[in-house]
């Protein structure tokens, strides 16, 4: 082979390695600017168990329990949770 082709196809594979972080990072920014919040009203988000309330006496440690995850949800997006099994 001459100097001419090995220095292009050298060149060919530090590009082709190159663009991978490239890519990888393109991929990341474009998920982190076009993400859409999950819930972003809270008190809009229907309980997992629609049809059954909770006992009266176990009500206001539901409802403590309920304020901290509807105030994180907001703040969450789609991308956040859909590599998690639930």
């Amino acid at each position: 082979m001459s100097k001419s082709r090995t220095e292009t196809w050298l060149a060919l594979i530090v590009v082709a390695i190159g663009l991978i972080p490239v890519t990888i990072a393109g991929l990341w920014g474009y998920m982190s600017i076009t993400a859409t919040p999950l819930h972003p009203n809270p008190q809009d988000v229907l309980p997992s168990v629609r049809h059954s309330a909770p006992l009266p006496k176990w009500a206001d440690a539901v409802e403590q329990g309920r304020r901290p995850s509807k105030q994180v949800l907001p703040n969450r997006t789609y991308r956040d949770c859909q590599w998690r099994s639930v």
